[in-house]
């Protein structure tokens, strides 16, 4: 998390500025004001009929992915937990996907029953979004397990954020072989060092050689005592794939050569196509039968004119999955939200005549608003949504151009935005 700065300016060099349309003419108008569906309320009151648009969109979709234009916006959490709960009570969706690190997420819920919803909010995601608007998803989660149609929670990153998993992995082999965990758990914990900028290449490469050691060394021992694991949570089908996914995840991550490490263009690709591979993973291999709900940003899931010098997960998604999935992003037209990086707030208000939001926003009074963009042919009264607009996104250098039409299937535009209440 040390290198975010740098991340987020790499993201802005690749953006590519050009000039944009101004606000909807009298065609375009009348078209978007005929398509626009509004969303009644975004905290959760018992009902979830204003949803119901989602009964079309999803419709032979085995992928929804939901994005955001900031991690730091509460509106954007209470929405999204509304959908969520729509899509897995109306639509039997049950395995959720969230933008958290995969070894976090599975060692959490594998102890699902003997920690509190705080609890699995904290060891599952990253601190900016640890809050209370988070937790309502989080006591939903643990309110259902024990069910039927239970959801389960799952990580796509190959980013760790805590001890969590070191301390679950350390548990895990302890009994087995107590001085191999102990230098299982001390390898592991070298990570953050890895994601730490560095000047001593020679240096930084021998610790990086040794983490890469030790992570072929859990892979063979995981491999040699796989029964004894197993026994030791026999309610968990998947241990063994599991573990081995998090050491191929942290293999593939860091076990490159030193001028692709340390260019952050290559990093930010290389972690897209590793959460990639691991939704393919969850989807193609580990369950086949189930539907999917993906929590991101949409920087992460947009089908295409995403960064340029590289494919994003949300483009791996539509060349792989097209007719079977869908992106929804979230975009705000005004309001306040949490820079995590550098802990601060920043104010915005997105209303010149050529932002998305301005074109959108006048068309309705409720809180949010969707309009679905999925198939639509350019026409006079579409050709707005094929040429750029300008978007806020906190993450991606804040105000920048896409083209809605070619970057996702759909989009909920939320009024106002504000802080979420943070837990720590």
């Amino acid at each position: 998390m040390n290198t975010l700065k740098g991340y987020f300016t790499i993201i802005i060099a690749c953006i590519i500025f050009s000039p944009i349309a101004a606000q909807l003419n009298g065609p375009e108008l009348k078209w978007a004001s005929s398509h626009i569906r509004p969303v009644t309320t975004l905290i959760s009151n018992g009902s979830l009929v204003d949803l119901s648009f989602l009964d079309t969109i999803t419709k032979n979709k085995k992928i929804i992915s939901i994005g955001e234009s900031s991690h730091g916006t509460k509106e954007f959490f209470q929405i999204k937990t509304r959908i969520v709960k729509y899509l897995h009570e109306k639509l039997h969706y049950n395995v959720l996907i969230m933008e958290s690190s995969l070894a976090e997420t599975f060692a959490a819920y594998t102890n699902l029953q003997n920690i509190s919803d705080t609890a699995l909010l904290k060891r599952t995601q990253f601190k900016n979004f640890q809050c209370t608007e988070f937790l309502e998803l989080f006591t939903y989660i643990k309110q259902n397990a024990a069910g039927k149609n239970p959801l389960q929670i799952v990580g796509l990153d190959c980013q760790m954020s805590s001890n969590t998993f070191p301390s679950f992995l350390f548990n895990l082999l302890e009994p087995i072989d107590s001085n191999f965990a102990k230098q299982a758990l001390a390898n592991l914990r070298l990570s953050p060092l890895l994601n730490q900028k560095h000047t001593d290449t020679i240096a930084f490469f021998e610790v990086r050689n040794r983490y890469i050691s030790g992570i072929k060394s859990l892979d063979s021992f995981i491999t040699t005592h796989s029964k004894e694991l197993t026994a030791r949570y026999p309610q968990q089908n998947n241990l063994i794939p599991y573990l081995k996914r998090t050491f191929k995840n942290l293999h593939d991550f860091f076990n490159v050569p030193p001028h692709d490490f340390d260019d952050p263009q290559n990093r930010i690709h290389r972690r897209d196509r590793i959460m990639y591979e691991n939704v393919s993973w969850y989807v193609n291999q580990l369950y086949p039968e189930s539907k999917f709900i993906i929590w991101s940003h949409n920087l992460h899931i947009g089908k295409s004119d995403m960064v340029k010098g590289g494919k994003m997960m949300g483009e791996y998604i539509a060349d792989n999955f097209r007719d079977q999935s869908y992106s929804l992003a979230l975009f705000a037209e005004k309001g306040e939200t949490f820079q995590f990086w550098d802990s601060s707030v920043v104010n915005f208000d997105n209303s010149s005549d050529s932002s998305l939001e301005k074109k959108l926003s006048p068309l309705f009074t409720m809180p949010a608003a969707f309009v679905n963009l999925q198939d639509i042919k350019k026409s006079s009264e579409t050709k707005w949504l094929f040429e750029e607009s300008r978007v806020f996104e906190l993450e991606v250098g804040r105000e920048h151009n896409i083209i809605p039409a070619l970057r996702h299937d759909g989009i909920i535009l939320v009024k106002h935005s504000s802080l979420p209440t943070f837990l720590h």
